[in-house]
């Protein structure tokens, strides 16, 4: 009897257990991909012995798994379901994952900051100078700012006997 009772409960769990979405298989996709992605970077840049790389797979897959499991899906379901998709589902989860990825990009810059260093030039005296006028004080300070043609010898002067 408990059996049998174990057996209904179980094959209900399973009659109604439906395959993930195709919005939901992009967000399951996208999370798979950051986290095996976090886990690439501990083994990135150097040469892996073969166990370092049995190790590296073991801890892909137990990211994977541990994506599937926050998420309540089981492995089976989930490779069942991106075989089963068709191209209007595999297309929704696509263009649903590039916003994910757009989003996380976003976040990324905006949490990251500026990159980039800004270095100013210029003395404490507050006046700033765009690069040409500062090319021009330049030239100025070492004296080529007297104009062309001080030469006698530039085209004027040939032919003329």
């Amino acid at each position: 009897m408990r059996t049998l009772a174990l057996f209904l409960v179980l094959a209900a769990g399973t009659v109604h257990a439906e395959p993930p979405s195709a919005e939901q298989m992009a967000k399951l996709q996208h999370d798979i991909q950051q986290a095996t992605d976090d886990v690439d970077k501990k083994y990135a840049g150097k040469e892996l012995s073969a166990d370092e790389r049995k190790q590296q797979i073991k801890d892909r897959a137990a990211a994977e798994n541990a994506v599937l499991d926050k998420a309540g899906v089981d492995k089976k379901e989930y490779a069942r379901a991106g075989a089963k998709m068709s191209k209007e589902d595999r297309a929704t989860a696509a263009s649903e994952k590039e916003k994910l990825d757009a989003k996380d990009k976003a976040a990324a810059g905006a949490k990251g900051g500026q990159t980039e260093v800004i270095v100013e030039k210029g003395g404490g005296n507050g006046q700033q100078l765009t690069p040409e006028e500062e090319a021009a004080a330049i030239d100025k300070a070492k004296g080529f700012d007297k104009g062309a043609g001080g030469s006698s010898k530039g085209k004027s002067g040939r032919g003329k006997k």
